[in-house]
């Protein structure tokens, strides 16, 4: 049986330097959306002339759009986290090409709790996003959730 294809992944299919990977292009429908389900209407992501005057040169995307990326694959391995750490090094602009990566760093089997890292980079291979994150995998036990299919894109 293959971990996340055939049956959730479990602490113990985890091994140091283990990772994943996921690519999104920033759309204008995505930032909308994200904005009406946080209710962000900061101006830097909303008033062109603002960010320009800020020195973006344009509107950038609200930073939890590119941070759910990290969520995207966490959701693949039924990673229920307990911490989560961003730390937003340059800024997204609509119709950036991103690529998400994030590994296991740690592992404590006494307390069944796996450490990631990840990053974001975009297009032009520049880190714009760094991510530190813990959590918990299911257990075999628990059976193998529903979830549409496909599991890994």
């Amino acid at each position: 049986m293959i971990p996340g294809k055939d049956r959730p992944f479990v602490f113990e299919d985890l091994t140091i330097g283990m990772a994943w990977t996921f690519h999104r292009t920033m759309r204008a429908e995505d930032m909308e959306a994200t904005m009406a389900l946080t209710g962000d209407q900061n101006g830097y992501h909303v008033d062109p002339a603002f960010a320009k005057a800020a020195g973006f040169g344009k509107i950038i995307v609200p930073g939890l759009l590119p941070s759910s990326m990290f969520t995207k694959i966490g959701g693949n391995l039924n990673l229920l986290a307990r911490e989560m750490v961003f730390r937003y090094l340059m800024p997204v602009y609509l119709g950036d090409c991103l690529e998400a990566r994030l590994e296991v760093s740690a592992l404590n089997p006494d307390r069944r709790i796996a450490v990631f890292d990840g990053h974001i980079i975009n297009q032009d291979g520049a880190v714009v996003l760094t991510c530190r994150l813990e959590g918990h995998l299911p257990q075999s036990e628990w059976g193998h959730p529903e979830k549409p299919e496909p599991y890994f894109p």
